[in-house]
């Protein structure tokens, strides 16, 4: 299973929508995140082939007024696996 199906990238407007996401991720269990900038929001999910939690965390995004990222082959072709806001399109 590929490190893509494990990732769900949602960008948003402002900051305190981002920071929104993050209080309700908090209270989901295998999940980890990590805030890129003050607008993109990567949610890697400890199991990728649970769809309850991958939509719930699709919900949250969007409850948060943001938009889930399509899934992106290339957004694990960066150097040493870390993710750079230049390796994906965020508003494209």
């Amino acid at each position: 299973m590929s490190n893509e199906k494990s990732l769900v990238i949602g960008t948003f407007g402002s900051l305190y929508a981002t920071e929104q996401a993050v209080e309700s991720l908090k209270a989901l269990q295998n999940v980890a995140y990590k805030m890129i900038g003050n607008h993109t929001l990567i949610v890697r999910m400890r199991n990728p082939r649970d769809n309850t939690l991958r939509h719930k965390i699709q919900e949250i995004i969007r409850s948060s007024k943001g938009y889930v990222e399509a899934e992106m082959p290339k957004t694990m072709g960066s150097k040493a696996g870390k993710i750079s806001p230049l390796d994906y399109p965020v508003f494209g």
